[in-house]
């Protein structure tokens, strides 16, 4: 099977006047239980910009990652619930690059 997606983000600064503005965002593939309060999460891309003063603009892809920024972020917002971050496929990279998920 054979996705045909894409993500469109459009996020913008303005030029800093002084120092350098990064700005990083996390893409999470979550299942969310809300009736058992458990959460498991699949997959997460990561991908961002940085701007100097000049107005140079120097992009970060997306590229995979553990998504431990995100989960501790979760874990901290929601005490009360189970999570689960040992699924190991990466559904999103699938995605993204037109790979079918399933065999």
């Amino acid at each position: 099977m054979n996705y045909n997606c894409s993500i469109r983000d459009r996020p913008s600064r303005p030029t800093p006047a002084v120092g350098t503005t990064d700005w990083d965002a996390v893409l999470c593939l979550n299942g969310v239980n809300e009736a058992s309060k458990v959460a498991i999460g699949y997959d997460y891309l990561t991908y961002g910009f940085s701007i100097d003063t000049a107005g140079k603009v120097t992009t970060r892809p997306a590229r995979g990652t553990g998504g431990g920024v995100h989960r501790s972020t979760l874990a901290a917002e929601f005490p009360n619930w189970t999570f689960d971050w040992s699924f190991g496929w990466s559904i999103l990279n699938r995605i993204l690059h037109g790979v079918g998920i399933y065999p």
